[in-house]
């Protein structure tokens, strides 16, 4: 029995290819008026006309090459974005409603800012207009998110720019703290200016503890000791038999002092009182 030729049939399989790809082609200039109008004013050039692109009052107009699933070859795609600016003064009567609703609802009014991945940010009203101009993104991890941006410095340097340090302007040597822990909100009311040391004082609780409270240690002998840190020196507060009496002794202490910077256990019983 004879062998079959590799040779000729690698050049039936060439010569396949070749015919497929030239009754591709053919099929790809095949274009309905609208698109050969197109695209014979792609090749010609004017004042206001890029190739690929068209730019007219701000609409751009793009010329995709590639034919997406459910079209046919050759055929191809006009997309346009349209960007309206409204004014500040147009936006706050806009807005007025939804102040006075969140001011009734929260407490306060505050406007959002997008930062991307879902997420944004909550600043003043009069800081909306003045930074939500600029294009913040998130950084971090876990639950230590910060709202940032980048600005350049220089030619081919730039340097990164927060959005709490930038709205309160702290002096050198001052840092900001987020009052109460939420490191997304930068309305002016979480937001206050601390020292290194009281910055730390204001930083949340340890993981992977033997309680569940701050201040509080869980003993082998089955009791609860509850200590604090004042200006670098441990003081001891005692020993409890409940660790809910131990986290309100570290309360108590973390009041006098920590002051204004206490990060409480129970903080709605600071309210209360």
């Amino acid at each position: 029995m004879a062998r079959p030729i590799r040779g000729r049939s690698e050049q039936v399989k060439r010569r396949a290819g070749e015919r497929r790809r030239t009754r591709d082609e053919t099929t790809k200039q095949k274009l309905d008026p609208r698109l050969r109008f197109l695209k014979e004013l792609e090749s010609r050039t004017y004042p206001l006309l890029i190739r690929n692109r068209i730019k007219t009052l701000g609409v751009f107009a793009s010329l995709r090459r590639y034919a997406p699933k459910g079209l046919r070859y050759g055929e191809e795609i006009m997309s346009a974005k349209i960007t309206i600016t409204i004014p500040d003064w147009l936006d706050k009567i806009c807005a007025w409603p939804l102040m006075i609703y969140r001011k009734r609802k929260y407490g306060g009014a505050f406007r959002r800012i997008d930062i991307g991945e879902g997420k944004y940010t909550l600043v003043e009203p009069e800081d909306y207009y003045t930074y939500g101009k600029y294009k913040w993104v998130v950084y971090g991890t876990g639950s230590n998110l910060y709202v940032i941006r980048h600005r350049m410095t220089g030619e081919a340097k730039t340097e990164t720019v927060y959005m709490h340090r930038e709205i309160m302007n702290p002096p050198k040597g001052l840092l900001v703290d987020h009052r109460y822990g939420v490191s997304l909100d930068n309305r002016r009311g979480n937001l206050r200016l601390a020292t290194p040391s009281e910055n730390m004082l204001n930083r949340k609780k340890k993981k992977n503890t033997t309680s569940r409270y701050r201040g509080v240690w869980r003993l082998k002998n089955g009791k609860y000791e509850s200590q604090i840190t004042d200006h670098g020196k441990r003081i001891h507060l005692g020993w409890f038999d409940s660790e809910i009496e131990a986290a309100k002794a570290y309360d108590v202490a973390a009041k006098k002092c920590h002051k204004e910077f206490a990060r409480l256990n129970f903080p709605e019983d600071s309210l209360k009182s």
